[in-house]
Order: C-alpha cells, then sequence, then structure tokens
C-alpha cells in the first residue's frame, strides 16, 4: 500500500510539469485528505502540494519551468470507491472535473453503496453536496442572484410495488430512510446518478464558454492520450 501511494504521488508531479499547468488546486477537505504536511511558509497543506513545490523548487530551480501556484480549496470528495491505494484506482472510481455528462449514470451505477452504511457512501455524500447543501448556499445567498434551477427536494422515483415515490427536503431525513433500509441502494443510486448528469453538464458548459479553461483543459487531454499510448507500449 505504501508504495503505490509514492507512485501515485510522483505520476501527479510528473503530471503537473509535463502539462506546465501554471496553477495546481488541492483539496484540504478532510474528507478527501488524509495525509498533510507543512509547505515551504509553515503552512499545513497535503503532502501532494508540498511535493509539486518542493520539486520545482529543489530540482527544476535552474529551468525555464515556471513553479505553479498552488491553490488550496475546500471541495466535495468526488470518491466512489475506497482503494488501498491511488495505483489501483481505475477512471470509475471517482467523478473528474471533465467528465462526460454521460458518466454521472454510469460511474454511479458501479459506485460503492452498502444498505444501511452511512460510513462511507458515496451517493449520500454527493446527494448532500450538490442537492442540499447547494440549496441552502442558495437561499442565503443575494436574492438577486440566487439560482432557481437548484432544487429543493429530492425525489426517489420508485414503483408502486416498491413503496411508490418518495421525498426528501434534507440530508438528515434521506441518512435515516437509508439507515432503517426503508431506501433501497438501487433507488438511491438511480436519482444520484441523474443529479451527477446535471452537476457535469454545468461543469462543461463552464468550461467550453470560457476559453482559457477550454485551451487547458485541450491539453490536459492531449497529455492524457499522449500518457496512454506510452503506457500502451
Amino acid at each position: 500500500q505504501g508504495v503505490g501511494i509514492v507512485i501515485g504521488r510522483l505520476m501527479l508531479v510528473a503530471t503537473v510539469v509535463a502539462t506546465g499547468a501554471s496553477s495546481v488546486a488541492f483539496n484540504t477537505n478532510s474528507d478527501t485528505t488524509t495525509d498533510t504536511t507543512t509547505d515551504t511558509s509553515g503552512a499545513s497543506c497535503p503532502v501532494e502540494a508540498t511535493l509539486v513545490e518542493r520539486y520545482f523548487k529543489e530540482k527544476l530551480s535552474g529551468s525555464s519551468l515556471k513553479a505553479p501556484e498552488i491553490v488550496l480549496v475546500k471541495g466535495p470528495n468526488m470518491l466512489l470507491q475506497e482503494k488501498e491505494s491511488d495505483a489501483h484506482k481505475t477512471d470509475n472510481d471517482e467523478y473528474y472535473l471533465m467528465d462526460d455528462p454521460k458518466f454521472g449514470k454510469s460511474k454511479m451505477k458501479k459506485a460503492f453503496c452498502m444498505s444501511g452504511n452511512l460510513d462511507f457512501c458515496p451517493p449520500l455524500a454527493l446527494s448532500s453536496t450538490f442537492l442540499f447543501d447547494a440549496a441552502n448556499a442558495n437561499a442565503n445567498a443575494n436574492t438577486t442572484s440566487n439560482d432557481s434551477t437548484i432544487a429543493t427536494t429530492m425525489t426517489i422515483s420508485r414503483s408502486p410495488e416498491n413503496g411508490g415515490n418518495v421525498e426528501f427536503t434534507s440530508r438528515a431525513q434521506l441518512e435515516e430512510a437509508f439507515k432503517n433500509g426503508s431506501l433501497h441502494p438501487g433507488d438511491l443510486k438511480a436519482t444520484v446518478g441523474t443529479i451527477m448528469v446535471g452537476v457535469l453538464e454545468k461543469l462543461s458548459a463552464g468550461i467550453k464558454g470560457d476559453a482559457e479553461t477550454t485551451k487547458a483543459s485541450k491539453t490536459l487531454k492531449a497529455y492524457e492520450k499522449k500518457a496512454n499510448k506510452k503506457g500502451k507500449k
């Protein structure tokens, strides 16, 4: 497991160098960040961020490559499966920024979702982040900037013989139903898959609507394609 973690981190540093990224964002959410250290200023940050910073400072200081800006953000946990290390992960184990919207459902179908398990349940976490939390943030925002497209109620579609449709207006309600078994994992995943399609559609539209972001996404895809070809040799 330790070797896999090291390899995953080295691959991340290599990706940053190869793509010539001007900035790199790292998630500081305690639910997604397991190992932290201190950067050159003494502030706490993910180990990966420190590795990138130190590599440019200690190994590439005399080169023409410019060190990227390290951006620390608090974001949602997008993991769909728990793996022992990054070396064992596949593309279906997580949602990514540039995922095709159609992956919203296909990836969710493969997500870990054990009946009654609230400790690690990606469908619950993602529905809370992109539905209930988003709705609360929208409600607390200035009324002139409210997004009317954000739903406040989660409707689980079920056949009459399985109890019929049911609605939830909070994470607490959703978790209680899932915990006591009245909400089946399959029904939950089907609904959250549709939610994630909408999330990915908004991300895709945002990327395509910004010239710099579109350029960066094309550079990243080109690097990914090149790296995959090398890996097959």
